[in-house]
């Protein structure tokens, strides 16, 4: 609990510092604030998540603590719903409050650090991990690389997957199609092909794979290159006419 407290102190006031719009009345017992909040928790939307929010902070206000389980029940629905800074502002009461920060919510807390620009302290949550005697896995990294290369920072999303090795964690499928489809997103299409070259001797690339990469060739202007993958995959006995309907799938809706 005090590496999570040091990490908390180090952290920005301004993406833990968030309150709730406006109060919310309060259930009659602790009990009663669990399941309603465990009940918003199960069908929570970006619309309904600030009542569950609100509710959270009425209750720490009036020392009516809810349980762990409903605590890290909370801060992963408001991770699932993209509502980052309301996620890391429960991580803060948890934290004070002692509440124990399971695994799923140190994966959470690593996402809302990336989708807030915070990379450092989502790098300093893998300490976290260890310290609390999980496994640093591919999950783990995989959460990471997928939030750096949605904010588009492919650089520190190279970096985390070097640092894999660092922590014996092997990549998988999803590890490779995740970094190939953030660097062709930024136009990186040489290191794309230089992955894909990996990804071939330590797994198999999947149709996901190979879609990604034809698509982010072709939206890219290197129609040589995508053809001579398209080669490649009839070799390996690959279906290359699904590929070639996905990206023409996705002219025709305009994504291309």
């Amino acid at each position: 609990m005090n590496s999570q407290i040091h990490l908390l102190k180090r952290c920005s006031a301004r993406v833990l510092r968030i309150h709730p719009f406006s109060s919310t009345p309060l259930p009659n017992s602790v009990s009663d604030i669990d399941s309603h909040l465990v009940s918003l928790c199960q069908s929570l939307t970006p619309r309904n998540a600030n009542h569950a929010f609100s509710l959270f902070h009425s209750a720490i206000a009036s020392n009516s603590l809810p349980s762990g389980f409903t605590c890290n029940a909370l801060m992963a629905a408001l991770t699932r719903t993209r509502n980052y800074p309301m996620a890391l502002s429960v991580y803060g009461k948890m934290t004070y409050a002692n509440v124990f920060l399971g695994f799923r919510s140190l994966c959470c807390l690593i996402e809302c650090f990336v989708y807030t620009r915070e990379v450092n302290y989502a790098f300093g949550v893998l300490g976290l991990i260890i310290k609390q005697g999980y496994v640093v896995s591919t999950f783990v990294f995989n959460v990471m690389l997928t939030g750096l290369c949605r904010i588009g920072d492919v650089e520190r999303a190279i970096e985390s997957f070097h640092e894999m090795k660092r922590f014996s964690v092997l990549p998988d499928v999803i590890t490779y199609n995740v970094l190939m489809n953030g660097l062709c997103k930024n136009e990186k299409f040489e290191e794309a092909l230089r992955f894909l070259d990996e990804m071939e001797v330590i797994c198999q690339p999947n149709m996901v794979t190979y879609t990604t990469m034809v698509d982010g060739l072709c939206k890219g202007g290197r129609l040589q290159i995508a053809e001579g993958l398209l080669e490649r995959m009839k070799k390996k006995g690959l279906q290359a006419d699904v590929v070639i309907w996905s990206v023409q799938r996705g002219t025709n809706r305009g994504v291309l």
